[in-house]
C-alpha cells in the first residue's frame, strides 16, 4: 500500500484479545495471510507486502476496559488513513471487508467472532466482580473531588474528604516541612514567630536558656532598648551598678552614698573588745585593733596604733626647772607645778611645808647614833624662839651627862654645866 506520493505505507499487525485468568488478556499478533491479497495496491500493480511475526504480550485490564459492568453489546473499531482505501482481511474467514476513504468504522458485529470474546471477558469480569466483597464494596462508592476511600473495617471501605491543606501536609518531604505546612513550633526551640506566640508561666526553665559567659549576669547594659547580653564581672570586689547611663560590674563611689546612710548594722560585724581603724603607718582597708588586755589604752607607739600601757616619765609634759608637779590650791583637783625654793621645806614627818619655819625642826639620826667629838648623842633639840630666851632642856635622859652643847659660836660648856638654871642669857 502506497500513499499518494507513491511512498510505500507499512501495515501493522492486528491484534485479537483472548481473556485469560486473573484480570489479565493477551494480545495475539495474527499472522496474516500471505497467499491472499491483504491491500489492494491504489496507485500501481504489484505483490502486496507480507507480514509473518507472531507474539503473545500481556496487557493489564485497565488499558483496554474501563467500566467491565457496563460494556454494550457492540462497539467500534476506527482505523484512519489519509487518502487511501483499506481492505482488511478476515479474522476467522475467508471475507475481506473493504473500507472506503473518509469511512474507517465498523461495528463489532461487522467484525467476525470479535463480539463474542468481547462478551466472554465481560461475563469473566462481572463474575469476578460478584465474587470478591473488597471490589463490589470499592465499585459502590460514589466518588468526588476531594474524597479519599478509606477501610472502615474488612472488605468494607468508606470516603473522606481529603482537603488541600491534607494533600500539602502528605506531600511534605520530611518532619520540618510537614511542620510548617500545620505552623507548628519547630521541635527543640522558640523559634516560630508571630503576633500571638505564647509560652506558659514559668514555663522556660534556666536549662532551656540560651548558655552564658563565665561569672556574669543576662542583662542590658546601654540605656536603650534591645536584645539582652551578659555582664560580666570581671575583677573580684566588683559590684554591679549604673555609671553614665551603663549597667557594669565596677566599683561605687563614696558621693554616691548619702550621708549617714550606712548605719551600724549594715557595716560588717567587729572583733571582740576592738575599734575599727588603720594600725599601720601607711593608707590602706581599716581593721579590727583588738584590745586585749584590761588596763591598755589605745596610743601610738613609734609607728603604730594599738592598745598598750603608758611609759609615766615619758608620757608626762614637760616640767619647768625647780619645779615639781603637784597641787597648790586646796582641794581635789588637777595637778600644778609648784615652784621649789625657801618657802617650801619638807618637815622631819614627811610633809611639805610652805612659808616661814616655826616650831621645831627634827633632824633624825637614824637607829645609830651620830659622833660629835669624843661623845655620842641620840639627838639635839634647840629651842630659838628669840634672842634673849632660855634654851629648853636637851631632849633625852642623858643628854646632859653625854654631849656639849654649841651656844652662839664661842663657847664650849661641858654639857654637865648647862643646866637649866645655869644658863643665862644667850645673844643669837
Amino acid at each position: 500500500m502506497n500513499d499518494r506520493d507513491g511512498n510505500p505505507i507499512v501495515v501493522g499487525d492486528l491484534y485479537v484479545v483472548v481473556g485469560e485468568a486473573l484480570g489479565e488478556f493477551s494480545a495475539d499478533r495474527v499472522a496474516l495471510d500471505t497467499a491472499r491479497p491483504l491491500v489492494a495496491d491504489h496507485s500501481s500493480a504489484g505483490n502486496p507486502p507480507t507480514i509473518a511475526h507472531v507474539s503473545t504480550d500481556l496487557v493489564p485490564i485497565s488499558s483496554l476496559v474501563h467500566d467491565p459492568v457496563t460494556v454494550t453489546d457492540s462497539s467500534s473499531v476506527n482505523l484512519t488513513l489519509t487518502g487511501q482505501d483499506v481492505t482488511a482481511a478476515a479474522i476467522f474467514g475467508t471475507t475481506a471487508g473493504t473500507v472506503a476513504e473518509g469511512n474507517h468504522g465498523h461495528a463489532i458485529g461487522d467484525v467476525t467472532d470479535l463480539e463474542d470474546q468481547l462478551d466472554a471477558i465481560n461475563f469473566a469480569l462481572a463474575g469476578k466482580q460478584a465474587s470478591d466483597a473488597l471490589l463490589s464494596a470499592l465499585a459502590a462508592l460514589t466518588t468526588a473531588a476531594d474524597r479519599l476511600a478509606y477501610f472502615t473495617g474488612v472488605d468494607t471501605v468508606a470516603l473522606a474528604t481529603f482537603t488541600a491543606a491534607a494533600r500539602t501536609f502528605i506531600a511534605a518531604a520530611d518532619a520540618a516541612s510537614q511542620r510548617a505546612a500545620l505552623g507548628l513550633t519547630p521541635a527543640g526551640g522558640l523559634e516560630q514567630t508571630g503576633s500571638n506566640v505564647q509560652i506558659a508561666d514559668n514555663g522556660v526553665t534556666n536549662a532551656k536558656l540560651r548558655d552564658s559567659a563565665g561569672v556574669s549576669v543576662i542583662g542590658r547594659a546601654a540605656n536603650s532598648t534591645g536584645d539582652p547580653a551578659d555582664i560580666t564581672a570581671a575583677s573580684d570586689g566588683l559590684v554591679l551598678r549604673r555609671t553614665s547611663s551603663v549597667v557594669g560590674f565596677g566599683t561605687v563611689d563614696t558621693a554616691g552614698i548619702t550621708a549617714n546612710a550606712v548605719t551600724n548594722t549594715v557595716l560588717r560585724d567587729s572583733a571582740a573588745l576592738s575599734v575599727i581603724g588603720r594600725s599601720a603607718n601607711s593608707t590602706g582597708d581599716p581593721a579590727d585593733i583588738a584590745a586585749g588586755t584590761d588596763g591598755h589604752v589605745l596610743r601610738r607607739s613609734g609607728t603604730t596604733l594599738a592598745f598598750g600601757t603608758l611609759t609615766p616619765t615619758a608620757s608626762l609634759a614637760g616640767i619647768t626647772t625647780d619645779r615639781l608637779i603637784g597641787r597648790d590650791t586646796a582641794g581635789t583637783g588637777a595637778a600644778e607645778e609648784i615652784t621649789v625654793g625657801g618657802n617650801l621645806e619638807f618637815t622631819g614627818s614627811g610633809g611639805i611645808q610652805r612659808g616661814a619655819l616655826t616650831g621645831a625642826i627634827t633632824a633624825s639620826a637614824g637607829s645609830g647614833t651620830t659622833a660629835f667629838g669624843s661623845f655620842k648623842a641620840n639627838s639635839i633639840l634647840m629651842n630659838m624662839t628669840n634672842a634673849s630666851g632660855v634654851p629648853t632642856a636637851v631632849d633625852g635622859a642623858d643628854a646632859a651627862a653625854n654631849m656639849w652643847a654649841f651656844l652662839g659660836g664661842s663657847y664650849l660648856l661641858p654639857a654637865w654645866d648647862l643646866s637649866n638654871a645655869k644658863l643665862g642669857s644667850i645673844a643669837i
